[in-house]
């Protein structure tokens, strides 16, 4: 029995959609970037996905994974146009439990379109929404090839999972294993740059208008980010951007995408790329991109951000040198599978010492202030507290 049939809005909740999707009843579920997903637990024994005519694929390697219940990620076919892809874990019971089913899209560039979803059960409860039970954190990922997961033509795959292997996929998915319920979604497309030239349009517009025109903003996830991470710089530098133009443009993209956000966003993580290892005399020789005038202007632009507000969003610059060497990369610039586990670990212990850094600034400014007689010991500078002002110098002052 169909459970969704084309477009079911009394349904849609019961799908988590991460990335951004075109949920439009003329379309079903459509999305245009890699690194997107749906994710929903069924007690059936099958599930067989309606894809549509929108699909496509940019590479010639499988753009598609699923995983259902306990299995591994299994890449499907190459998908160009409708079929049915009938999904089923390698134990094919049926009964109460309930089972993990994702559905992703691997390929940068490629689009995948759902129409139907269809499982082997009567029952409308046999599909539900997967729950963790900790607070909904929504992660948006920025970049080009570093993030979506890129591999070069040449010297065969070296991510056959696309994005699935890149380092945004591993943080969100070892946040989840630790009962973190973290919502990836990812605008990253290679050869991007920041900056929109005559040639291509940059990142500085993409990510607001879309790429070739689909999954601009107003399709972007239901839950705005609570963190934004950007990745950027490696290709305007290879193209020869004027340094100081590109860190105005950088300042720019930072204040609207604040500016454009909910009240959820909380932090904003600019994250240098990790270089460019073109010795190979020293495969731990890197050639930074655009630091340290990136990492500056970050700093002062934190300062103007900065209000005392719990509200704020705070602004910070993640360093990056020597986290991988030549070794961990295909070409002395794209990440091998080793290299994008290595850079995952180092956000994921970079995320702590933020988390942490904040629980503590938050607790010392929570403690009450104290206060030490002055000479002249008349009064009080604090008639917020009941007491009468008086003239600086008397009274009780901060210690």
């Amino acid at each position: 029995m169909n459970i969704i049939k084309k477009y079911n809005p009394n349904l849609i909740e019961n799908i988590q959609f991460h990335g951004r999707w075109d949920l439009s009843p003329e379309r079903g579920y459509t999305t245009h970037w890699s690194g997107s997903s749906i994710y929903f637990q069924t007690t059936s024994r099958s599930v067989v996905i309606e894809i549509g005519p929108l699909t496509s694929a940019r590479q010639n390697y499988h753009n598609i994974l699923w995983k259902f219940g306990a299995d591994s990620f299994v890449r499907t076919a190459l998908v160009k146009g409708a079929r049915s892809m009938w999904i089923m874990p390698s134990d094919s019971r049926g009964g109460e439990a309930l089972r993990d089913v994702r559905i992703a899209l691997a390929d940068w560039g490629a689009s995948l379109q759902i129409l139907d979803i269809d499982v082997s059960e009567e029952d409308d409860r046999t599909i539900s929404a997967p729950i963790i039970g900790s607070p909904t954190r929504p992660l948006l990922f920025i970049g080009g090839s570093l993030v979506c997961g890129y591999s070069p033509p040449y010297g065969g795959l070296v991510l056959p999972h696309g994005s699935y292997q890149a380092f945004p996929s591993i943080v969100a998915r070892s946040l989840r294993a630790r009962g973190i319920d973290a919502r990836l979604e990812m605008v990253a497309v290679p050869g991007v740059r920041l900056m929109t030239t005559s040639r291509a349009p940059g990142m500085a517009d993409l990510f607001f208008d879309g790429n070739d025109g689909v999954g601009g903003w107003e399709h972007r996830s239901r839950e705005d980010p609570t963190d934004i991470f950007i990745c950027l710089g490696t290709n305007d530098q290879g193209w020869g951007a004027d340094t100081k133009e590109y860190v105005e443009s950088y300042r720019s993209f930072l204040v609207r995408l604040r500016d454009s956000c909910s009240e959820m966003l909380r932090r904003i993580h600019v994250i240098s790329p990790f270089g460019r290892f073109i010795n190979p005399q020293d495969r731990r020789e890197r050639i930074a991109v655009f630091e340290p005038e990136v990492q500056t202007m970050v700093k002062n632009l934190a300062l103007t951000w900065k209000t005392g507000s719990p509200d704020d969003v705070r602004l910070y610059h993640v360093s990056t040198a020597g986290w991988i060497n030549q070794n961990q990369t295909c070409d002395g610039v794209h990440p091998t599978s080793e290299g994008h586990e290595t850079i995952a670990a180092k956000l994921i212990d970079y995320l702590e010492s933020v988390e942490n850094a904040e629980v503590e600034e938050e607790a010392e400014a929570a403690e009450p202030k104290q206060f030490e007689p002055t000479q002249a010991g008349f009064g009080y500078l604090y008639p917020e507290m009941g007491y009468p002002e008086v003239e600086p110098g008397f009274g009780y002052l901060p210690r």
